[in-house]
């Protein structure tokens, strides 16, 4: 019985993703929505207030860029916990696929928003610990300011996109698949452990 309990405690680890790896996703999922609504309130607001909400616009998105930077190679470097086998092959290759897409558009938003302000060259510091450098300036020729502003707006909605399909499949899987697969492998479920005892 003990041996038992031993396997199955090890099985409930291996399933679940280790606590850096949580605390990275929280963290930036917290970041992406609050980044989301900043960006639609901007394109709403007044003049003034608008350049405020821009400021903290760039500020985050740089930090987003920062942490799917570190995600990725915490990523390529940790395996992630593998599906379980209830899960049919159509599901697996679309969460694959939604994945990868939202990290490439992670990596696609917070660069073109630099592009963006970057064209602009107004100053601007990181939450006020250092000065965001400007790697570039903006000439006549406004084609790379053209694409990236594209690129924001296109990317923007795909991703807002994306989010509501993976929390409607996150909710699927609680509610009425009740196979409870995204809190097993990302919330620490020990009311699940205890029962098992």
């Amino acid at each position: 019985m003990t041996a038992r309990r031993s396997k199955l405690a090890v099985t409930m680890i291996h399933a679940r993703y280790n606590r850096t790896a949580r605390i990275l996703l929280w963290s930036m999922a917290v970041l992406v929505i609050l980044q989301l609504v900043l960006g639609v309130a901007a394109d709403k607001a007044s003049k003034p207030l608008a350049g405020q909400l821009l400021n903290q616009h760039v500020r985050i998105g740089l930090l987003i860029l920062a942490l799917i930077v570190l995600r990725s190679v915490w990523r390529a470097t940790h395996a992630p916990p593998p599906l379980p086998a209830s899960v049919p092959p159509w599901q697996r290759l679309a969460a694959s696929g939604a994945h990868r897409l939202i990290y490439l558009l992670l990596f696609v938003l917070p660069i073109s928003g630099y592009v963006l302000w970057g064209w602009i060259g107004r100053p601007l510091d990181w939450f006020g610990l250092f000065d965001i450098p400007i790697l570039f300036e903006g000439g006549d020729d406004e084609t790379w300011r053209s694409i990236a502003g594209y690129s924001q707006v296109y990317a923007a909605y795909l991703l807002m996109a994306l989010l509501v399909t993976h929390i409607a499949a996150a909710l699927w899987h609680e509610f009425v698949g009740r196979d409870h697969l995204i809190s097993k492998r990302m919330l620490q479920r020990r009311s699940t452990a205890r029962s098992s005892r």
